[in-house]
């Protein structure tokens, strides 16, 4: 069975577009896709989440929609750009055990963050959600830290006493300081102990872009108080989780199961002037090298990495989607030919 995380193409994607009270006015986004897996004779599934929810969250809904409709089956999950983190998370995070994951297969995913994303941040603001870096950040790297320096402290995220006003390293103190818990583990190596250091400053900081090279743009947010107030309404806990210092933290929490198999595809593109994504390909390619006009070739490498597509990042969605942009591009790239691919390689695995 094969299910498609990619209802949600990234930030802002959906499964349909058009009024829910008017079905035959809906353009189902991925359909096409869906439709050729099936006459290959796949059992296609397509998962619904959220478009700007952080990973967490997102996966939460991947495992709820897979237990809802495929109980006990074995499962091999597609996951187009920020799906691939939410069924890694999933994966590792989750546990789920009323199914089994056999792989999965990321395609175009910012495994190591974007710069674009940097860029959204530093420059229009977005992607700064303090409380929800403090409070709603992936719980399992707060609880990856908590239980390296202790072996009783509590899941944060299930801790009613804390506010999200405090801080993870004064929450870390004040459970330490109880003389009910026990003595703190010692770090096994002091190389442990600076990675727990910084993913805690990770979490608690409020602008990290000092971590990487700087760029030359002009902080429009910081120096346009009117920008700042236009851009604030579009602000989501998905753009902090695709900043390349977030996905580094992820990483480092999010080892793979070596139960299962991951395989990644990647894309690359010499985006046209007049395409949308010619500015933020511009961004990466500066910062990053090689990319979609999103994800960087390197950052969409995973698992065993399967190669990379002559496309920009929205050529990987179906011709009826892609069409909007394909007409200022001129360019037509064969999708559904590529997840056809996908689906066969997986077959040939015995998956």
């Amino acid at each position: 069975m094969i299910l498609l995380d990619m209802s949600n193409s990234g930030l802002f994607g959906y499964d349909r577009i058009g009024p829910q009270s008017v079905p035959f006015l809906q353009l189902k986004y991925w359909r096409g896709i869906y439709d050729a897996l099936q006459d290959l004779g796949c059992d296609v599934h397509i998962a619904r989440v959220g478009s700007v929810s952080p990973i967490k969250t997102r996966a939460h809904q991947l495992t709820s929609y897979i237990d809802r409709t495929t109980p006990g089956k074995s499962v091999n999950l597609i996951a187009h750009s920020m799906g691939g983190l939410d069924c890694r998370y999933m994966v590792t995070h989750i546990s789920p055990k009323s199914f089994r994951i056999g792989s999965i297969t990321t395609v175009a995913t910012p495994h190591c963050g974007s710069s674009f994303m940097d860029w959204c941040r530093d420059a229009l603001g977005l992607g700064k959600l303090q409380r929800y870096v403090q409070h709603y950040a992936d719980d399992s790297i707060a609880t990856s830290i908590l239980n390296t320096t202790s072996s009783t402290l509590c899941d944060i995220d299930n801790d009613r006493s804390w506010s999200p006003t405090q801080s993870l390293s004064s929450q870390v103190s004040a459970k330490k300081s109880s003389s009910q818990l026990s003595k703190p583990r010692s770090f096994k190596s002091k190389q442990q102990s600076d990675s727990v250091s910084k993913t805690i400053h990770f979490l608690e900081s409020r602008d990290i872009s000092s971590d990487f090279p700087s760029c030359s743009y002009k902080p429009v947010a910081k120096s346009h108080p009117i920008i700042r107030a236009i851009f604030s309404p579009m602000d989501a806990p998905a753009f902090t989780n695709l900043t390349r210092a977030y996905c580094a933290a992820f990483n480092q929490a999010t080892p793979d199961d070596p139960n299962i198999y991951y395989a990644s595809y990647a894309a690359v593109a010499d985006v046209s002037k007049l395409a949308p994504l010619h500015f933020s390909h511009q961004i990466i390619n500066r910062l990053e090298g090689a990319n979609d006009g999103l994800v960087s070739l390197k950052s969409a490498q995973w698992g065993e990495f399967m190669g990379a597509v002559d496309c920009d990042h929205w050529d990987l969605v179906p011709p009826k989607v892609r069409g909007l942009t394909s007409a200022i591009t001129g360019k037509r790239f064969d999708a559904i030919g590529l997840y056809l691919r996908m689906a066969t390689e997986l077959a040939d695995r015995g998956l």
